[in-house]
């Protein structure tokens, strides 16, 4: 008898231990949730105090008085003139003559650069539109495709003619504009 109620006692304290670990299993989780949820609360009351500080009509009326103070007129006048200096939309008429006649660039081409063996040069036309110009003016020059790959990013043409090789890479550069390079070997 002595013997059931110890195995009794014994069984209700293990119950007790196992509820009691449970209990802390489950609260400790919960705790270090409501510690960071406290800890966030008390950035964000300090993120508005600092807020409340500044001071918004003195700003704005610092801002308005540093505009005031430009020289818009001065300023379109200089940079008409950097316009110029920095305009690449005609290519220079001696870059141009240093492109092989039989290699065509395409009209509205800027930045170029060219030499016996290389051109290179930017338009606003997509890798698609410069890769059809391509098709059909090397074609009218006399050369012959040799292979080609589109896609909507880049291209890359070759050609060949009197035993040269014409390789025309074609990519686009972030949307804005596309390169051009032409390599004749």
């Amino acid at each position: 008898m002595r013997n059931r109620i110890f195995f009794r006692y014994l069984l209700v304290f293990t119950l007790l231990a196992a509820a009691s670990l449970s209990c802390n299993l489950v609260m400790n989780p919960i705790n270090n949730a409501i510690g960071s949820v406290k800890t966030v609360q008390s950035v964000i009351t300090e993120a508005v105090g600092i807020a409340t500080q500044v001071d918004v009509g003195g700003l704005v009326t610092s801002v308005g008085s540093i505009i005031t103070q430009v020289d818009i007129e001065g300023m379109t006048t200089a940079m008409g003139d950097l316009g110029g200096m920095l305009d690449n939309s005609t290519p220079d008429p001696s870059v141009l003559a240093k492109v092989p006649a039989d290699i065509p660039v395409m009209q509205g081409a800027t930045s170029v650069t060219a030499t016996a063996n290389n051109v290179q040069y930017s338009s606003d036309a997509s890798v698609q539109d410069i890769a059809n110009y391509y098709e059909r003016e090397m074609l009218a020059k006399g050369w012959a495709k040799v292979e080609g790959k589109v896609d909507t990013n880049t291209a890359t043409l070759v050609y060949q003619k009197a035993g040269h090789k014409a390789t025309v890479v074609i990519e686009d550069f972030m949307g804005f504009s596309s390169d051009v390079t032409i390599t004749i070997q």
